[in-house]
């Protein structure tokens, strides 16, 4: 009943009374998570909801962080005792918060303080290197993949008994003991083996294979694993891109078959790949079901808002886009006149379209970094900011495309073709990058206008023809000549404008 009532304060804006109430919850760390994620979905709603004005919205943001501080201070009182105080206070679950641990709701809230807290990234740290060093180093782990024994793990010392021993007795966090983490599984091993045995006895006679498995349950293991295998595979990749691979004229033969497809259709190296796709899909699906939500338009929401995801699902439908192509199009080596080029080149553009997301997604891994992680993440937020600069930069190229492309061809076409549309774009486009093409302008102009003049069979119209040393005294030389400096101012202005707006890009 405490839980609802305060919610219900919350959402009439009630801060100090529903913070009076919050006091006397059973679960006060699920309830100020809560309270601020309820806040700041009520400040997303400022721009579609009426109710929800500019002042209001800073004073709901406000709220949130109040709530967020609260919920901090209660870890921050648990981090004065052992750590095994705040374990227990983050996996606490309870059933009236959907069986979600305090790190899940605060995950699922974005609640960035509260997991950036130093007692929480203590825990997160210790159970992502599980039983090995907390100090390993990348290249160590990669070495110990193949032979496990040559990893560094945790070693419960006497030195790390009166640490422990010293932390109970005073219950203060001291600075120097932060990294000192013991690792359940190993606690629940030294107990299990008698309580008067020395814990550096016990942790040398660890058994091999005990180290083993202990060893590749290790989060951080799995990910390398994971990192890999993922190389290799973005190899097999750029092999089925580039190189070309035996095929088998019996299964080229074969009508509608599995092996018709795998064994002519498809190389090794694209078998290798579609393998990793229809592997990776039932993993995709494992991961929308056991999201955060309860229902199935949650889930799909949580999934979607996931860059990665969605690069992940348009991998996918490229991949099996690009298999019907395939199974379109023949052989062309074995049964020409089963060969569909089209089809063979949808195919190849789908195949390459995806290789460029699939390379993308090793942003992904770098995030875990230390130093990559925060640029990557910098990237992502400066690559929403670059969408509103590119706007900018498209209405004046569109423009300067448009006006320029005009002047410079007289013959107007007939209809819309790919020349001309692709004209418009890219010659503005390579101006930006310092291609401004005086060149290009001045030959162009002198065609254009000459078969304009005298028609485009004359025996005039000639590569060595220029407007300015025509003879003829038409007046369409002088016009073309004044046309061409036309086009070259509006070049200037639109690489000032243009070099403006790049500099407030780079500024910003």
């Amino acid at each position: 009943p405490e839980n609802l009532l305060v919610i219900y304060l919350v959402m009439t804006h009630e801060q100090e009374m529903a913070k009076v109430f919050w006091e006397h919850s059973p679960t006060p760390l699920f309830l100020g998570i809560v309270c601020s994620c309820i806040h700041k979905w009520m400040v997303s709603q400022e721009k579609v909801s009426l109710h929800i004005t500019t002042d209001l919205a800073a004073t709901l943001g406000e709220y949130a962080d109040e709530f967020e501080d609260l919920s901090r201070a209660i870890i921050d009182h648990a981090a004065e005792y052992p750590p095994k105080y705040v374990v227990d206070l983050i996996n606490n679950r309870t059933t009236a918060w959907s069986t979600l641990s305090a790190l899940e709701m605060a995950d699922y809230a974005d609640t960035i303080t509260i997991i950036a807290h130093p007692a929480v990234q203590m825990y997160i740290d210790a159970q992502w290197t599980g039983w090995l060093d907390p100090d390993i180093r990348p290249l160590r782990i990669l070495a110990s993949l193949l032979c496990p024994l040559l990893a560094s793990f945790r070693d419960v010392t006497p030195e790390d008994k009166q640490k422990m021993k010293e932390k109970e007795a005073s219950a203060v966090v001291d600075e120097s003991e932060k990294g000192f983490t013991i690792n359940s599984r190993r606690a629940n091993f030294v107990r299990k083996s008698g309580d008067k045995a020395d814990e550096e006895v016990l942790a040398e006679s660890l058994p091999l294979l005990t180290k083993c498995k202990y060893f590749y349950k290790a989060p951080v293991v799995k990910f390398y694993i994971y990192m890999v295998v993922y190389m290799a595979f973005l190899f097999s990749y750029t092999s089925a891109l580039l190189l070309k691979d035996r095929k088998s004229e019996e299964a080229c033969r074969a009508r509608f078959t599995f092996r018709s497809l795998f064994g002519c259709k498809l190389t090794l190296s694209q078998q290798f790949v579609y393998l990793w796709v229809f592997c990776s899909i039932p993993l995709e699906i494992r991961q929308i079901y056991f999201s955060y939500p309860t229902t199935v338009a949650g889930k799909l929401k949580i999934y979607i808002s996931n860059i990665y995801n969605k690069n992940d699902v348009a991998c996918m439908i490229l991949i099996l886009l690009g298999l019907i192509f395939k199974i379109r199009s023949g052989s062309r080596e074995i049964l020409e006149d089963e060969y569909h080029p089209l089809a063979s080149n949808a195919f190849r553009l789908m195949f390459s379209m995806a290789f460029i997301l699939y390379a993308m997604r090793i942003c992904q891994a770098l995030q875990i970094d230390e130093i990559l992680g925060p640029k990557v993440m910098m990237m992502h937020r400066m690559l929403i900011d670059l969408t509103f600069f590119i706007l900018l930069v498209a209405i004046f190229l569109i423009g300067y495309g448009v006006s320029t492309t005009a002047i410079l061809n007289p013959n107007k076409s007939t209809s819309y073709t790919s020349e001309l549309v692709f004209s418009i774009f890219w010659r503005p486009y390579v101006n930006l990058f310092g291609e401004f093409g005086d060149d290009y302008i001045e030959e162009t102009m002198n065609m254009q206008y000459c078969h304009y003049a005298y028609g485009e069979q004359d025996e005039r119209c000639t590569e060595d023809y220029t407007c300015a040393e025509d003879t003829s005294g038409t007046q369409f030389s002088d016009i073309c000549v004044f046309n061409q400096y036309i086009v070259k101012i509006l070049l200037a202005v639109y690489m000032m404008l243009a070099a403006v707006l790049m500099l407030n890009l780079l500024v910003a």
